[in-house]
């Protein structure tokens, strides 16, 4: 969803005080199928050491809240400690994202269809978490790693003219 910076850093606030937790609306497809539009997200703020690989985060990119994958965790980077997401429809992985642009970690989720609701923190949903961001780092290092080959195989040998 789209917010204005302004409303992204009233959501921050929010969550800094008394460690409130936030409800959001799903808008997009890019962690589909396990989130559609209209299932309701549960955030608890969260500092980048407490995420683990395969962990939800929501985090702000360029006037809009993301719900992504970390997939990965630097610990230096010249902004500071820093994580890597991907959506779980794409190939290619997100900017890194510092402290400053998480918003927090998805706990739950709210069907919007069953109303039966997801607690990502406990049982199978933690195992699933971790496989699927293994398996989304693995899938962007091949990416990362074939890129260059697929460009030149489709790269024409000769010019036809």
């Amino acid at each position: 969803m789209e917010y204005p910076p302004a409303a992204i850093a009233l959501l921050r606030e929010y969550m800094g005080n008394k460690n409130n937790a936030l409800r959001l609306p799903s808008a997009g497809n890019s962690m589909f199928p396990l989130l559609r539009p209209g299932d309701t997200l549960t955030i608890q703020p969260a500092n980048i050491s407490q995420l683990a690989i395969g962990d939800m985060v929501v985090f702000a990119h360029e006037g809009m809240l993301l719900c992504h994958r970390v997939i990965a965790k630097h610990r230096f980077t010249s902004q500071g400690p820093a994580v890597i997401t991907k959506s779980d429809i794409s190939a290619s992985a997100d900017p890194a994202s510092t402290q400053e642009k998480l918003l927090g970690k998805v706990v739950a989720i709210q069907k919007s269809r069953s109303c039966r609701t997801i607690n990502l923190e406990r049982g199978v949903w933690v195992l699933l978490n971790r496989f699927l961001g293994l398996s989304h780092l693995s899938i962007y290092v091949l990416w990362r790693a074939f890129k260059p080959l697929k460009n030149f195989l489709l790269t024409p040998a000769f010019n036809t003219k």
